[in-house]
């Protein structure tokens, strides 16, 4: 967001962050996206993936150290993390294709009052500029919150004016845990039960709307049974009110199991119901 300043580097911060020397040149991508998101019909929402100082220590947040996180312990972090947001709040508060803004992706083993104190200012200061916004709150991916905890239920809801506020869990089958099974019909059944059981159970007690943020065909099976258990996540997430979101588009190989595309060419998804 600070392309047009020369980068983060040069640009004239409010906090003091280090490092800052981001990559530039990525807003005019951001740009084309809303273009493409205009031209064809598909609503954009943007996520805060990589803050200052890194929310998770994972390489996709962009670590000063891999593993470290120090987001949540400099108040310039998050200070910064706000004003960015209002940015590009500013930026794209009239363009047409505009969903909304996920204010921090996949948060983990952060100081709880610190993250929510954030998300209370970054929507603040995206709705002085686009007021109809929706904002997409993040519980902790680590440890692994389901968004039916207290600190989370009784949370920026509609009650205590907050409007067009939203969860979003990531549900993936291929990390570890639980629902990470070799056997694609104890995989399937998982789905099929706990995850439909922890859908039902965040809309019975979070009065915010559920998104499925994240999820993929990533599994240990056959193509075959990929494909059965990708059908099994569609019909089982499609009872999220918000719906879902894919990880991710690209081509890939056929069988891909990261490529949506991939994956509707080869018939994963034929049980996708169009609204």
């Amino acid at each position: 967001i600070y392309d047009p300043q020369g980068g983060a580097d040069k640009a004239h911060l409010n906090h003091f962050i280090n490092p800052n020397n981001y990559t530039t040149g990525g807003l005019a991508y951001i740009d084309k996206a809303l273009e493409w998101g205009l031209k064809h019909g598909i609503a954009i929402l943007l996520d805060m993936h990589a803050a200052p100082g890194s929310q998770n220590g994972n390489d996709h947040s962009s670590p000063v150290d891999t593993g470290q996180i120090y987001w949540d312990k400099y108040e310039a972090n998050v200070g910064q993390t706000v004003d960015s947001m209002g940015l590009y709040a500013q930026r794209y508060a009239n363009h047409s294709a505009l969903f909304g803004f996920c204010l921090l992706n996949e948060p983990a083993k952060l100081n709880m009052s610190v993250l929510q104190d954030y998300y209370k200012r970054a929507y603040a200061k995206i709705h002085q500029y686009s007021p109809n916004s929706h904002i997409v709150l993040n519980p902790l991916i680590n440890p692994f919150e389901s968004g039916t905890e207290a600190h989370w239920t009784g949370f920026m809801n509609p009650k205590e004016g907050y409007h067009n506020v939203s969860m979003d869990l990531h549900y993936y089958s291929c990390f570890g845990g639980p629902p990470d099974q070799s056997n694609p019909d104890g995989a399937i059944g998982y789905i099929k039960t706990d995850r439909k059981n922890q859908i039902i159970d965040y809309m019975k007690n979070n009065p915010k709307p559920m998104l499925i943020g994240e999820w993929s065909a990533c599994g240990h099976f056959s193509e075959t049974r990929t494909g059965d258990f990708t059908r099994a996540q569609v019909d089982v997430y499609n009872t999220a009110n918000l719906g879902w979101t894919f990880w991710s588009w690209t081509d890939g190989a056929h069988g891909n199991v990261w490529s949506m595309k991939t994956a509707l060419n080869s018939g994963w998804m034929d049980n996708i119901k169009e609204s």
